[in-house]
């Protein structure tokens, strides 16, 4: 059994060494205690001590000293170094995995710097984990021990470490709180058997013991006082986070517990797929650098202010939309840009993402309210330019809308994080008008409305599907960009934050299908095509009717492609139709070719 014991805080040394001494000894020879003192320094070093029981007249090593000295037996292996770092956060975990220890001890510190780097110790640590709040006044010879639970697999190790200390002489007491109840008392014990069970625990060494209250702190406050550490099992991680932040954890459990009793709080190892994600996260952390506190608060405050629903919002997003209206209907690509540089639509997506980052459900529900009441107002002001100026046709600017496929996706991806990551960086802020542009959200919703107006509801479904892809996937960027930067939930923001961004990543897939079955659909039309040369594809198709019709009493019967580099026209001309007319068709609908030339057959008097 090898565990790693990190100190940052000379006061709680007596009290942490040699509790650690005692988990790592009750868990079976080799018993191998590594002790690493982590001190915040301008520069790094690393410092191994000779002899661990005399090492020196720094504060931290000379307090781990006499608590080694204190130890009865001393472990069987002992290591001591000092580890200076300007991250001693990084610094740790670098030890952590260089170890690779059974178990890792941590005191909890008694500053906001010091759980602030052990609340990442614990999201990234992959081995089991017990954050100590030391005792104010440790007894010489402590020797009771209460294990709090209500079953999980966070408490079957706490449960397993007492029965360790259980074996080496101390008393081991396992507590179940539960609510006043018909048998009650009987649900509690066997709760309690199935949990030691499960922990491998000795019901001969471990006591059970049930207490009925309605609050559990209460009942675990009052039983602490006669016992000399008390274990929680992490059941969840806004526990460990309320510890390594100084709150009570419970408030009962710390505010009232006597001088002599340290309380920790277990945490198993995390699960595989938990430690890969950790890893993944800590993998892309090195490419995004953390934000620190004045560019957090800046950052939400930037973010917060421009997801609220106010008429100048209003006023920005209902211009971009009659701007790209306008620009879709003339097929005017230079008036699209425009409205894409000017839309405000982008902002409120980065705040729900930053909301959903942070586990701030009050941004990210108000950040969500803009962009829904953002969609219907510019999807309105599409339908009504639809009415006053389309001509039942769609043009090439809006037929390009219509057909998203998953290349569309990544495109969406990319644009969430190339915006979050600029929105971030306060220097990198002239790159947000091209992130803008690539994302593109007012045109698709000014197609969607356009095209229903037109009846051409087929067309208004592509476009909608192409602005929810855009919408779904750039607040699930940002929230993982976001997270990188360091925004992250607090313990009772975290499952929300968890729950939203599993949703997001479910829907996300789920956009991905008929995306994916677009490009399918390309693919066997280019098959078809292939097998049957002389065939136009339908959008040329429709090209040549649109261009064919501009000519006075002329209409597109069919069209072939005869042989190669040569298409035919089968026109119909009425008795309307003036002299000419074959040769400016053909002039007509040459550019739509694509190079081929155009020969046109008359069938007159329709």
């Amino acid at each position: 059994m090898r565990t790693l014991v990190l100190v940052r805080d000379p006061a709680e040394a007596l009290d942490l060494v040699p509790w650690a001494a005692r988990l790592t000894a009750g868990q079976g020879p080799p018993a191998a205690l590594d002790v690493v003192c982590v001190a915040r320094a301008t520069g790094a070093s690393r410092t191994e001590v000779e002899d661990p029981a005399a090492p020196g007249d720094h504060p931290v090593l000379a307090q781990v000293g006499a608590a080694l000295r204190a130890v009865d037996p001393p472990p069987q292996q002992v290591r001591l170094r000092l580890l200076a770092d300007p991250r001693p956060e990084e610094a740790a975990l670098a030890e952590v995995q260089e170890v690779g220890p059974d178990l890792v001890v941590a005191g909890a510190g008694a500053d906001e710097e010091r759980g602030t780097s052990w609340a990442r110790l614990a999201r990234e640590c992959g081995t089991d984990l017990v954050v100590l709040r030391a005792a104010l006044e440790p007894r010489p010879t402590p020797s009771r021990v209460l294990v709090a639970t209500a079953g999980g697999r966070h408490a079957r190790v706490a449960l397993r470490l007492a029965n360790g200390l259980a074996a080496g002489g101390a008393s081991a007491t396992a507590l179940a709180v539960m609510s006043p109840a018909a048998d009650a008392e009987e649900a509690g014990a066997r709760l309690l058997a199935r949990a030691l069970r499960e922990a491998g625990a000795d019901p001969a060494r471990v006591t059970a013991q049930v207490a009925v209250a309605d609050r559990a702190g209460v009942a675990i406050a009052a039983e602490a006082q006669e016992h000399d550490l008390v274990l929680l099992g992490a059941s969840d991680d806004g526990l460990l986070e309320r510890l390594l932040q100084g709150q009570p954890v419970p408030d009962r459990v710390l505010a009232s517990r006597p001088r002599h009793a340290s309380v920790g709080v277990v945490r198993a190892a995390p699960a595989l797929a938990r430690r890969t994600v950790a890893r993944l996260e800590a993998g892309l952390g090195r490419w995004v650098r953390r934000l620190d506190r004045e560019e957090r608060l800046e950052l939400h405050a930037r973010l917060e202010a421009g997801s609220r629903w106010r008429p100048e919002f209003m006023a920005m997003l209902g211009l971009a939309t009659g701007l790209a209206a306008l620009g879709l209907l003339q097929s005017s690509t230079a008036v699209v840009i425009g409205a894409m540089l000017v839309a405000p639509l982008m902002t409120p997506m980065l705040g729900a993402g930053l909301g959903i980052a942070q586990g701030n459900p009050q941004l990210a529900s108000r950040a969500a309210a803009a962009v829904i009441r953002g969609t219907a107002l510019a999807i309105a002001i599409g339908a009504l330019f639809g009415v006053l100026g389309g001509d039942g046709e769609l043009t090439p600017e809006l037929a390009a809308r219509t057909a998203p496929s998953l290349s569309d996706l990544f495109v969406a991806a990319l644009s969430g994080v190339a915006a979050a990551y600029a929105l971030s960086r306060p220097e990198l802020g002239e790159a947000l008008p091209g992130v803008a542009i690539a994302a593109a959200l007012v045109p698709p919703l000014a197609t969607t409305g356009i095209s229903a107006s037109m009846g051409a509801l087929e067309a208004a479904r592509g476009a909608a599907l192409l602005y929810a892809t855009n919408l779904v996937v750039i607040i699930l960027a940002a929230a993982v960009v976001f997270r990188l930067a360091g925004m992250r939930p607090d313990g009772a923001g975290r499952p929300w934050a968890s729950t939203t961004l599993l949703v997001l990543l479910l829907v996300s897939g789920a956009l991905a299908i008929p995306l994916s079955a677009a490009v399918v659909e390309r693919l066997a039309r280019r098959d078809r095509a292939e097998v049957e040369p002389d065939a136009l594809r339908p959008p040329v198709l429709r090209r040549l009717r649109q261009l064919v019709a501009r000519e006075p009493g002329a209409v597109l019967v069919g069209a072939a492609r005869e042989r190669p580099g040569e298409v035919v026209l089968v026109v119909a001309l009425d008795a309307a139709a003036a002299p000419g007319a074959a040769a400016r068709i053909g002039a007509e609908v040459a550019p739509a070719l694509d190079g081929d030339r155009a020969r046109v057959l008359v069938l007159e008097g329709r």
